[in-house]
């Protein structure tokens, strides 16, 4: 059965997934049930306990760019499968988030920035070079810790495949305040779902089809969807922790 969710309008949402490979649309599929899978998403756990700049040096001798950028909801929603194990056992697992001496600023490997949903342990999080070093922790947490600890790190490669999920709701818009990411043109509704998943910050992307536009959204910028017959709008796959266990 297909998993459709529906508001007060009692407008279908259908789940979408959408893989772009070489920043070209490859496939898209129609999921028959929810999932988060992320199937092309190229991750690997580093069993190795090491200090962050060393975990970096073994993720690029074993072929990976790098620690695993987990700038997406969807990476970020893969690798906490795989990790799940580990950070419920309390273990800490450095990824790709650094303090970059350059623009004084925190950056994922992958060249962008942190979205403002990111689910910080602390909020903000420390910006400076005595903890220039992100991880994981427990139920997936994002801290900035220094670079002495040895702990395990999950690699990552991120140039080649992106990945984008999430539900279509047809006839609708996001009921927002006049501000958002990207206003640019589109030929279709897909183009634009396209369009969302090249951008980490991207959590909305609204395609109105008499305009042929599409705009981005991030998080906070929209509060719910209302009724608009000429657009069609993508919702995408939030960041979701661990569930904690019972009794802790």
């Amino acid at each position: 059965m297909t998993r459709f969710s529906s508001n007060s309008n009692q407008m279908k949402a259908s789940v979408l997934q959408v893989t772009i490979r070489s920043l070209s649309l490859v496939s898209v599929l129609l999921s028959r049930s929810c999932t988060t899978e992320a199937m092309h998403s190229d991750f690997f756990i580093l069993p190795d306990q090491c200090k962050p700049a060393g975990c970096r040096t073994k993720c690029q001798d074993l072929g990976y760019e790098d620690l695993a950028a987990l700038s997406t909801p969807e990476a970020f929603t893969y690798a906490l499968k795989m990790m799940e194990p580990f950070l419920s056992g309390g273990i800490s697992v450095n990824i790709g988030l650094l303090f970059s001496r350059t623009t004084n600023r925190l950056e994922w490997v992958d060249g962008s920035l942190p979205a403002p949903d990111t689910p910080w342990d602390s909020n903000p999080p420390t910006v400076n070079k005595v903890k220039p070093f992100g991880r994981m922790r427990n139920l997936g947490k994002i801290e900035m810790l220094g670079g002495a600890d040895r702990k395990m790190a999950i690699c990552g490669n991120s140039s080649d495949v992106q990945h984008a999920q999430g539900k279509s709701f047809h006839g609708q818009q996001p009921d927002s305040w006049g501000s958002n990411l990207n206003v640019t043109k589109a030929v279709s509704y897909l183009k634009c779902v396209t369009l969302c998943g090249l951008h980490n910050w991207c959590r909305a992307a609204e395609f109105h089809s008499e305009l042929q536009t599409c705009t981005i959204f991030a998080h906070g910028m929209y509060d719910g969807l209302v009724p608009n017959v000429a657009t069609s709008t993508f919702i995408r796959l939030s960041y979701s922790l661990l569930q904690p266990l019972s009794g802790r």
